[in-house]
């Protein structure tokens, strides 16, 4: 049995290793939120469920290995880590702002992530499903894999797609930078006909602008 002399040296332990940016998922428990919440510090949870309508869950730190959101619920995600999926259903929000994801990302009909900031490893991939939206707009992004069968939005600017032919079809690669500067590289892309390359604010007040004066010298 586990002394309280012992559990504290593991919650300081745990501390130590979160503080060197090392993901730690230790003996953890399950937890749900009826009604909203934060998870912070050295917490660690091995699931995590974020339910009912007009919840939100706020990740200041810690760590969780499998998240569920569903109903219309949201997410602010602003430090720590998770590290194995994040499944979002129903009408619920997943807003990514700081921290790392290492997780697969799976957007079900009627649900919404917002990726923002923060980190993505690129062990991670995208799945969004049919009805359901994801948006990409800044932070260190980088998917092993995705699946777009519902909507992809991404923010930003110097956006360029090259085509390779094969034998069974062509393959895409997306590049450009994020609102906030970052690059990216969306790789080996089979279909991207639900992928919305969306130029920054100031961009298209240009665009706008341009198609201005083109319409006054005709």
């Amino acid at each position: 049995m586990e002394t309280k002399v012992l559990r504290k040296r593991r919650r300081w332990f745990v501390a130590i290793l979160l503080l060197a940016g090392v993901p730690v998922l230790c003996r953890a428990d399950n937890i749900i939120f009826n009604s909203s919440g934060t998870i912070s510090g050295t917490e660690t949870y091995y699931r995590v469920d974020v339910q009912n309508d007009g919840t939100n869950l706020q990740i200041l730190g810690g760590t969780v290995n499998w998240l569920y959101a569903r109903d219309s619920s949201s997410v602010d995600m602003y430090g720590g880590f998770i590290n194995t999926g994040i499944n979002l259903e129903g009408d619920s929000i997943f807003r990514l702002h700081d921290g790392t994801v290492n997780a697969g990302i799976n957007v079900y009909s009627g649900a919404t992530a917002y990726l923002q900031g923060g980190s993505i490893l690129t062990t991670s991939a995208l799945k969004v499903y049919d009805g359901a939206v994801a948006n990409i707009s800044g932070g260190n992004v980088s998917f092993q894999n995705f699946s777009i069968v519902g909507t992809l939005n991404v923010y930003g600017t110097d956006f360029n797609i090259e085509t390779t032919h094969y034998w069974d079809g062509d393959r895409y690669n997306i590049t450009g930078k994020l609102l906030d500067d970052h690059p990216f590289a969306f790789d080996n892309l089979g279909y991207i006909g639900n992928i919305n390359l969306l130029p920054e604010p100031a961009t298209l007040l240009l665009l706008s602008a341009g198609g201005l004066l083109l319409r006054k010298r005709r």
